[in-house]
């Protein structure tokens, strides 16, 4: 059986141009079905195996690596930080303040990552709403300008 490696991240080959063929295909729909040939025999993944290998293959082709994990993982406090680019201090900070839920793990703080995800959401739209009132503001008060810069050949 096959074993997972949740801690490494899975890194795109050299030439991910490689890749963009797979991309193309996985990206029709209604989804292709997905065949996994191995030695011994073949067999059809379902469909929602194939989203998630097509999602996996999209993210390489941009050159990006892929960590894939259950969505109940519990991370530790400076896994979940290093996934929201924060400093652990800061991870502590929110846990304390009960802006993510977490458990405790004998001495240690342990976060779902399906609680992070949903955290991560929520402040990303709290971000977009701010960037978007601001620009408003701008805008009414005459403030906000748009810069066209000159192609430069």
């Amino acid at each position: 059986m096959l074993e997972l490696d949740l801690t490494s991240p899975l890194f795109p080959p050299k030439d991910s141009s490689k890749l963009n063929g797979v991309v193309t295909h996985l990206s029709s729909r209604p989804l292709p079905a997905v065949t996994v040939v191995a030695e011994g025999g073949s067999i059809i993944v379902p469909e929602e195996v194939a989203e998630a290998v097509a999602q996996v293959v999209a993210a390489m082709a941009d050159g990006l690596a892929v960590v894939v994990l259950p969505v109940h993982q519990a991370l530790t406090t400076q896994r979940a930080a290093g996934l929201l680019g924060l400093k652990r201090r800061d991870m502590l900070d929110l846990l304390d303040a009960g802006e993510i839920p977490h458990h405790q793990d004998g001495r240690h703080r342990r976060i779902a990552l399906h609680d992070l995800l949903t955290f991560a959401a929520k402040r990303r739209g709290k971000q977009y709403e701010a960037i978007d009132d601001m620009v408003e503001i701008g805008y009414e008060s005459g403030q906000h300008t748009l810069c066209i810069t000159p192609d430069v050949a």
